[in-house]
C-alpha cells in the first residue's frame, strides 16, 4: 500500500516538472486576477453608509404678507405672528427651506434635526414662543418664491420648537418627515417655518435667524443612521495544506457606517483562535496565520464586529489536511506551496 502511495507520488512529481515550464505562468498570472477581481466586487457591492451626514441647504428665505409681491432672499430670515395690534391680520412672515437628500442612502434614520441660528429679534422678545414647521407640498425656488406665489402646505405640522435665548441654535425634530423622504413615500419639498401663536397686539415678536446668504452659523441638517453591523468578512487563503505547515490568510470586512472592525476566528470546530482582534480600518487586510496539528477536513469560520459589538454574519472557508504527512515531503510538494491551484489539483490526484 505504502509502495503504490510512493509511485503515484513519483509519477505526479514528473507531471509536475513539465507543467512548471509551460503551465504554472498562466495559473498564476488567472489566479491572482481572480482574487483581485473578487475584492474588486465585494467593494463595489457594498455601499457604504456614514454614521451621520450634515447639509446645508439649497433654499433658504422668508416671505411677507404686507408685502406679498417681495421676494426675501436675503442674510436673514424672519419670522413673525400673522395678528397685530387690535387683532389686525396680514402681519405675518414665514420662512422656507430646503435640503437636497439625493446623498442620504437607503436607510433607517436614528435622528434628524433641522437647527437654524437666532441671531436676535425685533419687537418683544420672542423666547419660549413655539415655531412650527409645515412640509411644503411643492416645488419653489428662492430666488422667485413670493407670498402670493408660495406653495400649499400639509395640514399637519411635521415639528414644533421653542425658540431658545439669542446667539443660540433651536432645533425641531424632523425624523420622520427625511425618513418617508428618503423611502419615497412623501415628496421633498422641504418646510415652512411659521408662529402660529396669537399675538394681537403690537411691537410684534419677530425671530431672526442667519441664512445661508449669510457664510457663518448658516441652517444645517443633522441626519444619524441607525448603526448596522458590518457586511460578511471576505476572506482569501488556501484551501489545502499540511500538518505542521503555517498557511497565511487574508481577511477583510466592509463595515457600512465605516466604522473599525473588530475579527473573531474558529479555526477549526470548537477553536476560537482569534478572539476579537482590532481594530482595523473598514476594508483593510489583516494577514492572519495558522498551523494545523492533525489532519482533518477542517471550516474555517470569520465573524466581524464594529466598536458597537454588532456582529456580521459568519464567513467560512473549507481546508483539507490531508492524513498522509509522506505525501508532503519531497521537493516538488514544497515547490507547490507557491500555486495553489495547480497543488489542489495535484492533492486530488493523491488522495
Amino acid at each position: 500500500m505504502k509502495n503504490k502511495l510512493y509511485q503515484r507520488i513519483f509519477v505526479v512529481e514528473i507531471v509536475i516538472m513539465l507543467a512548471f515550464m509551460c503551465i504554472i505562468p498562466h495559473i498564476s498570472g488567472i489566479e491572482n486576477k481572480n482574487i483581485r477581481k473578487n475584492i474588486n466586487e465585494y467593494f463595489y457591492q457594498e455601499k457604504i453608509i456614514f454614521d451621520e451626514y450634515i447639509l446645508n441647504p439649497t433654499d433658504d428665505v422668508y416671505i411677507k404678507h404686507n408685502k406679498p409681491n417681495n421676494n426675501c432672499n436675503i442674510e436673514y430670515i424672519s419670522i413673525r405672528n400673522e395678528f397685530g395690534g387690535n387683532g389686525h391680520s396680514g402681519f405675518g412672515w414665514d420662512g422656507l427651506i430646503k435640503f437636497d437628500l439625493s446623498e442620504i442612502p437607503e436607510a433607517e434614520i436614528e435622528s434628524a434635526n433641522l437647527k437654524l441660528y437666532f441671531f436676535e429679534f425685533e419687537g418683544v422678545s420672542p423666547v419660549y414662543r413655539k415655531l412650527y414647521l409645515y412640509r411644503a407640498l411643492n416645488d419653489w425656488n428662492e430666488s422667485t418664491i413670493t407670498w402670493k406665489t408660495q406653495p400649499s402646505y400639509d395640514t399637519e405640522s411635521s415639528s414644533v420648537s421653542a425658540i431658545p435665548s439669542p446667539q443660540r441654535w433651536m432645533t425641531w425634530d424632523v425624523t420622520n418627515d427625511i425618513q418617508d423622504f428618503i423611502d419615497g413615500h412623501i415628496e421633498n419639498y422641504g418646510w415652512k417655518i411659521t408662529d402660529e401663536e396669537y399675538w394681537g397686539v403690537g411691537n410684534i415678536p419677530t425671530t431672526i435667524f442667519r441664512s445661508k446668504e449669510y457664510g457663518t452659523n448658516i441652517p444645517y441638517l443633522e441626519i444619524k443612521i441607525q448603526n448596522n453591523p458590518p457586511f460578511k468578512p471576505y476572506i482569501d487563503g488556501p484551501n489545502y495544506g499540511m500538518v505542521d505547515q503555517t498557511l497565511t490568510y487574508e481577511i477583510f470586512a466592509i463595515d457600512p457606517n465605516n466604522d473599525d472592525v473588530f475579527f473573531w476566528i474558529e479555526w477549526f470546530q470548537g477553536c476560537p483562535g482569534v478572539f476579537w482582534q482590532g481594530p482595523y480600518e473598514s476594508g483593510e487586510v489583516v494577514e492572519f496565520k495558522y498551523t494545523w496539528e492533525t489532519p482533518g477536513n477542517h471550516v474555517i469560520k470569520v465573524k466581524a464586529k464594529d466598536n458597537e459589538d454588532a456582529e456580521s454574519d459568519v464567513a467560512t472557508l473549507s481546508i483539507s489536511i490531508p492524513r498522509t504527512k509522506a505525501t508532503y515531503d519531497s521537493f516538488f510538494m514544497r515547490l507547490l506551496d507557491s500555486y495553489p491551484l495547480l497543488k489542489e489539483a495535484v492533492l486530488r490526484l493523491i488522495r
